[in-house]
C-alpha cells in the first residue's frame, strides 16, 4: 500500500523529494541550511575547517532524503564546491577568520585528498543502497502478488470444496 509520503514501494529512496509539497520543501530546508552552513564554515575556516565535513554529510543527507540522483549530484556539487574554495585558499582570494589546520601545501593536498576520497566512498556506498533496496523492494512487491494470487487460488478451491461436501452430505 502506497504511504502519503512515498507513493509505491518502488519509489523508495526518493521517498520525501517526490512526496507531498510540505514534504518536499521541509527536505530542501534542510539540505539548503545544510549547504549554510557548510559555506559558512567554509568561509570561516577554509578549505581545512569544519566546513569540509559539512559537505561529506550533505550528499548522504541528500540520499536518504531525495535519493540516488540526487544524492550523486550532491556529491558533484560538494566536490566542486570543495575544490572552488581550496584554490582560493591556496591563491590567497579566501583568508579564514579561524586559524586553518593545513598550513603547508602538503597538508592541504592531503587534506583534499582525504576529503575527495571520503566523499567518493560515501557516494558509491550510498548509491549502492539506494539500488540494493529497490531491487528487494520490487522483489518483495512481486513475492506479495504471487502470494495473493495463490491465497486467491485457494480461497476458490476451498469454496469448491465446501459446495462438493454440501453436495455429498445430501
Amino acid at each position: 500500500t502506497p504511504s502519503p509520503i512515498a507513493g509505491r514501494p518502488e519509489d523508495a529512496g526518493s521517498t520525501i523529494a517526490t512526496g507531498p509539497d510540505w514534504a518536499r520543501r521541509s527536505t530542501l530546508g534542510i539540505v539548503g541550511l545544510a549547504y549554510l552552513v557548510a559555506l559558512v564554515s567554509l568561509f570561516r575556516g577554509g578549505a581545512a575547517g569544519t566546513g569540509a565535513w559539512y559537505l561529506v554529510a550533505i550528499p548522504v543527507l541528500c540520499f536518504i532524503l531525495m535519493g540516488e540522483r540526487p544524492g550523486i549530484i550532491a556529491g558533484v556539487i560538494n566536490v566542486v564546491l570543495y575544490t572552488g574554495f581550496a584554490l582560493a585558499h591556496r591563491v590567497g582570494w579566501l583568508v579564514p577568520s579561524l586559524p586553518s589546520v593545513a598550513s603547508s601545501t602538503s597538508q592541504m593536498l592531503a587534506f583534499s585528498t582525504t576529503f575527495l576520497f571520503v566523499v567518493g566512498i560515501l557516494v558509491a556506498v550510498q548509491a549502492n543502497f539506494v539500488r540494493t533496496q529497490r531491487r528487494t523492494l520490487r522483489s518483495l512487491e512481486d513475492q506479495s502478488s504471487r502470494l495473493r494470487q495463490a491465497q486467491r487460488a485457494g480461497s476458490r478451491r476451498e469454496e469448491e470444496l465446501m459446495r462438493l461436501n454440501a453436495s455429498l452430505k445430501l
